[in-house]
């Protein structure tokens, strides 16, 4: 799951990139009700300037990894 809300183009040029065996969820807006919506299912958590709070992993019982994008 993606956390950063990115524009249109940004997450059609993600989902092109990924696998199709992965089920790609992005977050579509800054609300924090959408990405704790969008973590329940989540084992892969990706963040780069979203910050990524307890409440986050908490709300993803099966989380396996957190990715932070950036350098």
């Amino acid at each position: 799951m993606f956390l950063d809300a990115h524009e249109p183009a940004v997450r059609a040029a993600i989902a092109a990139e990924c696998p199709p065996t992965v089920d790609l969820r992005m977050a579509t807006s800054t609300a924090p009700a959408e990405r704790l919506a969008l973590a329940r299912d989540a084992h892969f958590l990706v963040g780069g300037i979203t910050p990524i709070a307890a409440s986050l992993m908490d709300a993803a019982p099966g989380l396996r990894l957190i990715q932070k994008w950036g350098t």
